[in-house]
């Protein structure tokens, strides 16, 4: 998985947001590294209970977007936007944050049953 978030050395523009932003938010995207069919990634954002399906700056409530749905048919467009294939932007609310992380989990399990569950199709 790769983190997209300004306070995270890894993050591409991390010198250049120390030295301008006094704190950072919780807004913030994720990307899988081996991304997988659009029925796993359906699978792992209908699995979420506690987030909203959406976009904000930033607000009360959890919101996530999968990036892909916008631009799944026009790859190059992705691609000329710096979108991965499979990826998610999570703006954080006022929920508890282990709450936010078992939904995550639970997300995450969907996803890989949804895998299975294709493989086993394919293979038959």
């Amino acid at each position: 998985m790769r983190v997209l978030h300004p306070g995270l050395p890894e993050f591409e523009g991390y010198e250049l947001a120390r030295t301008q932003l006094s704190g950072y938010t919780g807004l913030f995207s994720f990307s899988m590294k081996d991304p997988t069919p659009v029925e796993a990634q359906y699978a792992f954002v209908d699995a979420l209970k506690l987030y909203g399906k959406g976009v904000s700056w930033g607000g009360y409530e959890s919101l996530l977007l999968p990036t892909g749905d916008n631009h799944r048919s026009n790859p190059e467009v992705r691609e000329s936007m710096g979108y991965d294939e499979e990826m998610y932007r999570l703006s954080i609310g006022l929920e508890s944050y282990e709450d936010l992380i078992a939904d995550l989990e639970n997300g995450f399990a969907a996803r890989a049953v949804a895998i299975k569950n294709l493989s086993v199709t394919a293979d038959i």
